[in-house]
């Protein structure tokens, strides 16, 4: 059984288990001081779509499916080498390509490019996310 707090918390450890202070993460309503240092930095964010009850039963013996995203903005400065942003992108990838995140599966993972304006060049990298819970 795995709740909406306990799905978020089990990416999050994960990832941040693997990311070996690469650049500094900040996961959603988290403030961003690191854009005025101009150095890399990555947002994470974990997005529920839809989802709702899948079997008949009694209370504790009903499964509930959840789906959602998982989205990681990958920021570098302008003019920097794109170079380091693919690896950024990529070391996400190689993180959760085929990875077990506790009771969370994680699957497609895609990166696109976003935009590049006067401070910031980014990438976005995004997965499918399920789980269910029984309530």
């Amino acid at each position: 059984m795995t709740t909406i707090l306990e799905a978020k918390n089990q990416i999050k450890k994960h990832f941040e288990d693997r990311w070996n202070n690469r650049t500094p993460i900040y996961w959603d309503n988290e403030t961003t001081e690191t854009v005025k240092k101009n150095i890399p930095w990555v947002r994470g964010s974990i997005r529920l779509a839809v989802g709702g009850q899948q079997t008949l039963g009694s209370p504790g013996n009903r499964m509930f499916n959840r789906y959602g995203y998982l989205i990681f903005q990958v920021f570098i400065p302008s003019n920097q080498k794109t170079q380091i942003s693919d690896e950024l992108v990529q070391a996400i990838l190689d993180i959760f390509d085929g990875a077990e995140v506790g009771d969370v599966n994680v699957i497609k993972g895609s990166p696109t490019f976003v935009n590049f304006e006067k401070a910031w060049y980014q990438q976005n990298v995004q997965f499918n996310i399920s789980f269910s819970e029984f309530k």
